[in-house]
């Protein structure tokens, strides 16, 4: 009898410590280091971006011009005779209707031509890298660089275009492209949207088919 008391008071091991508790400190240590690693980009991103963005949208609000706007205050007197004059303005519908047709056809030409190129390179052939390098170069060139380019070979003066086009395609004239209202500049946007839309579709079938082999 004096053993089993003995027994039936002894003192019951440890209870090991449960994994949730360590879980939700571990979760909770990588959410104070990912916000410390981008904490640096985010206080740039406010600065260099919303910042301005915000001071911008206050800006439209108040009758302000350059001689006047350092003189003048955050906040001022609010006003929407801005708007009201850009939306009488005769011109401003004219020209909503070409920022609508550039990007309505820009977005839909770079979309297209982007997903017949990447079917074509979808096959391996001799000088596909190469041919897909080229197709990729004004993605990894710099806009300023690029913008430069296109302008200066398109320059009705000494522009490369309006040479060839004169000696081979008989043309009377130098045509001034990038100063009248016509779809050249729609097909200029197209070449630095299709690299972004040849990246797509090559990642999305790459994806698809890494799920189904996954799935297989």
């Amino acid at each position: 009898m004096t053993a089993g008391a003995d027994v039936g008071t002894a003192p019951a091991p440890p209870r090991p410590e449960p994994r949730r508790r360590t879980r939700g400190a571990l979760a909770r240590a990588d959410a104070r280091a990912g916000l410390a690693l981008i904490s640096p980009t985010l206080v740039i991103v406010l600065a260099m971006v919303v910042l301005p963005i915000g001071w911008t949208v206050l800006l439209a609000f108040q009758r302000l011009r350059l001689l006047n706007l350092r003189s003048s205050g955050l906040l001022g007197e609010l006003t929407l005779a801005n708007f009201d004059n850009v939306l009488t303005d005769p011109g401003f519908w004219g020209a909503l209707a070409t920022t609508l047709v550039y990007s309505v056809l820009g977005t839909g030409l770079a979309i297209g031509v982007g997903l017949v190129a990447a079917l074509a390179l979808r096959r391996p052939f001799r000088g596909r890298g190469l041919v897909r390098a080229a197709m990729l170069l004004p993605y990894v060139a710099p806009i300023v660089a690029a913008t430069f380019a296109w302008s200066t070979m398109l320059s009705p003066q000494f522009g490369v275009a309006n040479h060839w086009g004169m000696r081979l395609f008989g043309w009377e004239a130098p045509i001034a492209f990038l100063s009248q209202r016509s779809s050249d500049v729609t097909v200029l946007g197209v070449t630095f949207g299709v690299p972004t839309a040849l990246l797509t579709v090559i990642a999305s079938r790459r994806g698809g088919r890494s799920r189904s082999r996954s799935c297989s």
